[in-house]
């Protein structure tokens, strides 16, 4: 099948994550993939390191930028805006006619709305992925007038909680599809702590990791009070954050100021991620209550390296990491809780080890990344093959029957 696959990505998140790990699986499995991604260089290098050569980088795609605030700037940034729209609009109707695209799928809003259009104009299958949940009412309305606009064929969303968000806005057939992960890549049995070596820490010196963009919804406040409380415990014990964003600074400066920047150590976007799993003893998760996290990457990968997740219940995280199962469920406002379970985890490797072999097999059996392409392929070709029918056409597998080629300019069915 013939597929553009649509990811804006400004930094390198779960999302993004998710996105790589798609397209190369779909193209281990045969699939003619066009992977259009940008503007951050990040995605671009991860893709280039999956092995993944044929994609087109957008280095002006359109993102969520600071409002100007002079009423001039406006006017000039909402044109620079509009004509970056119409070029990037341009750019995927150039492809969709030269490849022969079949379906479009789009992730994130930004990606909604770049491939709803073109996906529309050549009478194409769309779906849209969201992985992310709903947290204000003003999100709801955009999104219903965008759905309105340009209503997708299929929504794709990775746990029941974020399903659960999207259908107060969405009108369209949902699939649950679990976020996967390369078990290959995430075997502690194949990495080193390349991570802890690097920083020079001991074998001895007890590790927490939490993998997260330094950001607001992150929990990096309830962090600090998680730290406070567990240093006390353990003197020795060190924190790790693996992620970069622009708030980064503003979060060093808070550990600063509490007195715990020798106790916690902010690396940036750090490429071998498995490597930071592998130099931690346990993992947090300290997103708050209304983050839009549903099913979070960082959780899934730390269970297949084997890595204790002690994490606040928000999202969809207890429909994947179950409470003295393969870690602990922790109220969002609890930091002692929460610091209990870290230092209680701390002195007892047994127990780690126990949670850790859990989480493994749990994302064996339920997020291998392979068996993950395999249904989304079956997705994309049950929703291509509906609105074949729908729209009074006949396919089949590998290309429309109307010839070779896509006619771009097909009429769109009203809904």
């Amino acid at each position: 099948m013939r597929i553009l696959y649509i990811q804006p990505a400004e930094g390198f998140g779960g999302a993004e994550r998710q996105g790589v790990c798609h397209m190369r699986r779909l193209l281990d499995l045969g699939h003619d993939v066009v992977p259009v991604v940008g503007p951050g260089e990040v995605i671009r290098e991860a893709i280039e390191r999956e092995g993944v050569r044929d994609y087109v980088f957008v280095p002006d795609f359109v993102s969520q930028t600071t409002k100007p605030r002079r009423m001039v700037d406006r006017v000039s940034g909402a044109r620079s805006t509009a004509r970056r729209w119409l070029s990037l609009h341009g750019l995927l109707d150039r492809i969709i006619r030269d490849r022969h695209v079949e379906l479009v799928f789009a992730s994130r809003p930004a990606g909604w709305v770049a491939g709803s259009s073109s996906a529309r104009r050549a009478g194409l299958p769309l779906v849209w992925r969201g992985g992310s949940r709903i947290t204000s009412a003003g999100q709801v309305v955009g999104l219903r007038l965008l759905s309105r606009v340009w209503p997708p064929d299929a929504l794709v969303t990775n746990c029941r909680a974020v399903r659960r968000d999207l259908a107060r806005a969405l009108r369209c057939p949902t699939h649950i599809l679990p976020n996967g992960v390369d078990l290959a890549r995430f075997d502690v049995k194949r990495v080193a702590p390349h991570v802890r070596l690097r920083l020079g820490l001991e074998a001895r010196t007890p590790i927490v990791g939490l993998s997260a963009r330094p950001a607001p919804g992150k929990g990096l406040e309830f962090l600090a009070e998680v730290v406070r409380s567990a240093v006390a415990e353990v003197p020795s014990l060190r924190f790790l954050v693996a992620g970069e964003s622009g708030w980064r600074a503003q979060y060093e400066s808070l550990f600063g100021r509490s007195g715990l920047s020798e106790r916690v150590i902010f690396l940036g976007h750090v490429a071998d991620i498995e490597s930071f799993y592998a130099s931690c003893d346990i993992v947090v998760f300290t997103s708050r209550q209304n983050s839009i996290d549903g099913s979070p990457n960082a959780v899934l990968e730390a269970m297949a390296m084997e890595r204790p997740v002690v994490a606040t219940n928000v999202g969809g995280l207890a429909e994947t990491l179950h409470d003295g199962i393969e870690g602990y469920l922790v109220a969002p406002a609890d930091a002692l809780g929460f610091s209990r379970r870290v230092v209680e985890l701390c002195g007892d490797p047994s127990l780690r080890r126990r949670l850790g072999s859990a989480g493994r097999a749990t994302v064996v059996r339920e997020h291998d990344d392979r068996v993950v392409a395999e249904k989304l392929t079956t997705i994309c070709l049950d929703v291509a093959e509906r609105v074949a029918q729908r729209d009074g056409r006949e396919r089949r597998v590998g290309g429309w029957w109307a010839g070779s080629e896509v006619d771009s300019h097909a009429p769109v069915t009203q809904r």
